[in-house]
């Protein structure tokens, strides 16, 4: 019994020694998973190279190690060495999915630091995909940051799950001086869809002007279902007796541009509304990004009535009742003259000097065109009075169609009069809009694929919030186009260059 006990003592001492304990194993298998998801990363990592999208891919890799492994090595490896927009891109996507809390608390820490916003914009956007309650508690923290540029973009990660516990940080940022800050808050309220803040989105009505006054409108429509456009009286009835309250309630405040007010246009008696390729001109900071590349000398047929049509613009009659009239003189409405249309630069500098025109007292705005050479025609934004628009006229019929096609270095330009922080004075008070207009891929500049183009403003856009309306001429519709519309909020609108007249 004895010996048979001893050998029962032997052979359980051999099966523990040969079998570790689950503990143990769970461990073991542990490291050697993160040892092969790191060796797996580092090896497609490095065989990648040049190529963003091949690293972006090697990033997204991490997805499925430790936590504590893929948050080291995208915070302290990848992101203090590798800023291209589709690496950062697969960088927030593989943190969202951090579960571990001591790995939300580094990346809450590192949100707080006072780190380039290449490390610190990814891991803010990450939080805001993050379930933890302390990832919540650390963006409502941020939103109160002295940084502008932290807050917005905390308030926008937040919008993103619209916690109602974030409301009372929301409240504040809807009067922030900076409008990016608003904007974010703005957000937050279409997404989360209370009735009760309708008040809060009215006062803010009141106060906007510009893009910020549409973006209001916009919220109101997404938390109430209606749409009273900008009229403050409706949407106040609206919230206080629903929708008969509202049929019954006043036009609201009258337009200061019908008794030539503030908003009135600087020509005739009958404002004209600005409008750019059909798109209306919202935002009272604007730049107008034009190609001037020599491909816009080529052939564009286009009659009277599609202009018309398509663009809402005032355009001449016949070229003898243009002529009978004159040119227009300082601070009137400049008609698109459609029978001088020939060439693609012909239609896009009659829109341009049309809107411009347009563009009413306590608008702001600037001029780039864009060739393999980029110009700004201020360099900053100017207010819309009339004299300072006829010089940007007269200075368009000066420019001369030349040289490639540089898109990059014409939108970098525009948007260098957007900002980028709290150091910047332009992110206050810069452009919100740009009107982006050309009639080509990218052909030369700092960066000419057009996909990653389109990364790098989405990227940017996370960051300077400025909407990208674009206008292009051709023969046929660019996906690179529509995307970089859609990227940042804005709309495409495309023209057909047409087909010169066969003879007969």
């Amino acid at each position: 019994m004895r010996h048979s006990v001893l050998r029962s003592g032997f052979l359980l001492a051999a099966l523990l020694a040969a079998a570790p304990f689950p503990a143990m194993a769970g461990e073991k298998e542990e490291k050697a998973k993160a040892a092969a998801a790191e060796a797996a990363f580092r090896s497609a990592y490095a065989a990648a190279s040049a190529d963003p999208k091949a690293r972006s891919k090697a990033v997204e890799l991490l997805r499925d190690a430790p936590d504590s492994l893929k948050v080291s090595l995208i915070l302290d490896g990848v992101l203090p060495r590798d800023d291209a927009p589709a690496v950062q891109r697969s960088a927030t996507v593989v943190l969202r999915t951090v579960k571990d809390p001591s790995c939300v608390k580094e990346l809450l820490d590192q949100a707080q630091k006072k780190a380039p916003w290449s490390i610190r914009g990814v891991v803010v956007d990450a939080l805001g995909g993050i379930e933890d309650p302390a990832a919540l508690a650390g963006l409502r923290k941020l939103a109160k940051d002295a940084d502008p540029m932290a807050a917005a973009s905390a308030i926008f990660a937040l919008a993103e799950r619209h916690p109602p516990e974030a409301l009372e940080e929301v409240k504040k940022a809807l009067v922030h001086s900076q409008w990016q800050v608003r904007l974010a808050a703005l957000e937050f309220l279409a997404r989360l869809e209370d009735i009760t803040t309708v008040p809060l989105l009215c006062d803010r009505l009141e106060e906007e002007d510009g893009r910020l006054k549409q973006e209001v409108v916009e919220a109101l429509k997404a938390v109430t279902g209606r749409d009273y456009k900008d009229d403050a009286l409706k949407w106040r009835a609206y919230a206080a007796g629903g929708v008969e309250a509202a049929e019954k309630a006043g036009a609201g405040a009258p337009d200061p541009a019908a008794a030539g007010g503030g908003r009135a246009v600087a020509t005739g008696a009958a404002p004209v509304e600005p409008t750019y390729y059909g798109e209306k001109v919202v935002s009272d900071k604007v730049v107008f990004v034009v190609d001037f590349s020599l491909s816009m000398n080529e052939e564009m047929i286009i009659d009277r009535e599609t202009i018309v049509r398509e663009t809402g613009a005032v355009v001449t009659g016949s070229e003898e009742e243009a002529k009978a009239k004159g040119a227009p003189k300082e601070g009137e409405v400049v008609p698109i003259e459609w029978w001088k249309i020939r060439t693609r630069m012909d239609f896009a500098r009659s829109q341009l000097k049309y809107v411009i025109s347009t563009l009413k007292r306590d608008q702001y705005f600037d001029v780039i065109w864009y060739s393999d050479s980029v110009v700004a025609w201020q360099g900053g934004l100017v207010p819309a009075k009339p004299g300072v628009k006829l010089k940007a006229i007269q200075w368009l019929d000066e420019q001369k169609c030349e040289g490639a096609t540089n898109i990059w270095g014409g939108l970098t330009k525009a948007l260098n009069l957007v900002g980028k922080g709290t150091q910047d004075e332009n992110y206050s008070r810069g452009a919100d809009t740009i009107y982006f207009m050309s009639d080509g891929a990218p052909s030369v500049g700092d960066i000419k694929d057009p996909d990653a183009i389109v990364d790098a403003i989405e990227r940017i856009h996370k960051v300077r919030r400025v909407k990208i309306h674009v206008a292009q001429i051709g023969t046929s519709k660019m996906p690179f186009m529509q995307k970089l519309a859609a990227v940042t909020g804005g709309n495409y609108r495309f023209f057909k260059a047409g087909e010169p007249k066969k003879k007969e």
